[in-house]
């Protein structure tokens, strides 16, 4: 209505001076303008609300691209953290099979060594029993009586087993003649062997009371240690004892078996190289 009166008024104020024409030309160009300007305004407050919608819609997305950035950063640095401590773990892991490795090496190496060491004075050992034997059967043979004397190779020990009837024949308390002159031959052959152990092992039968008989071992393996000491054997070197009837070679069921039973070992051992 408002427009009808605005047209009827310019229509009043401007017959008079502009052809009607014309007049009715602009008046359709307004009218066109006008409508364009509705039409404008109406396409701006769409857009503006679009505009909003969009913006509200942008700032949720915007909160939730946020959250799941700081959401991935705090993972990326988690992982970063955990990498960074596995790489620890790992260079310290590496460092310890590192120097298990080595140890194990070391050890394996001082293993062949001792191993080797072991041989070589194993063989030592074993040539040194050999030479002794040798050394015994060339100076003492024609003595052995193998009835009552006997050498015997248990390993790198070589034991000679000396019976009662050639050191104390009939019971006597004193080493024989018989018995003197071999132990005096055999401290000859030993006192230039300085790298051997002389065990010497008194051993008697069950006759009365025991502590008798520990008395009787022990002192028949003492006098053979005093023989063989003032002939030259070093009494570093010399070791004595006395089992007693404890450790027989065969049953005491007869006077013979009596008789091999009590008798003196000397136990030769090389020593270390």
């Amino acid at each position: 209505m408002y427009k009808i009166i605005l047209v009827s008024v310019i229509v009043l104020l401007f017959s008079g001076c502009i052809p009607k024409g014309k007049f009715n030309a602009l008046t359709a160009s307004h009218n066109q303008l006008d409508n364009e300007l509705i039409k404008t305004r109406k396409e701006l407050a769409d857009a503006k609300r679009e505009l909003t919608k969009f913006r509200d819609v942008t700032s949720e997305d915007n909160v939730r691209i946020s959250e799941d950035l700081q959401e991935k950063n705090q993972t990326i640095a988690r992982l970063q953290q955990k990498e960074k401590e596995s790489t620890q773990q790992l260079r310290d892991c590496q460092q310890k099979l590192d120097y298990c490795q080595n140890e194990a090496l070391r050890q394996a190496k001082k293993a062949q060594a001792q191993l080797k060491a072991l041989q070589e004075a194993d063989k030592w050992k074993l040539a040194k029993v050999n030479q002794l034997r040798t050394d015994i059967m060339t100076n003492l043979g024609e003595l052995f009586d193998t009835a009552t004397v006997s050498l015997i190779q248990e390993g790198p020990h070589l034991i000679l087993e000396l019976g009662e009837r050639l050191l104390f024949p009939q019971g006597s308390k004193y080493v024989g003649a018989g018995g003197r002159t071999l132990l005096e031959r055999l401290a000859l052959v030993l006192a230039v062997h300085n790298d051997i152990e002389i065990n010497v092992i008194g051993h008697s039968v069950i006759n009365g009371d025991e502590k008798n008989n520990w008395k009787v071992s022990t002192r028949r393996a003492t006098y053979v240690v005093f023989i063989l000491a003032e002939n030259g054997v070093p009494a570093k070197q010399l070791i004595l004892s006395g089992r007693g009837e404890h450790n027989p070679l065969v049953e005491n069921t007869s006077s013979t078996k009596k008789a091999k039973n009590q008798r003196t070992e000397i136990i030769l051992t090389p020593l270390g190289r």
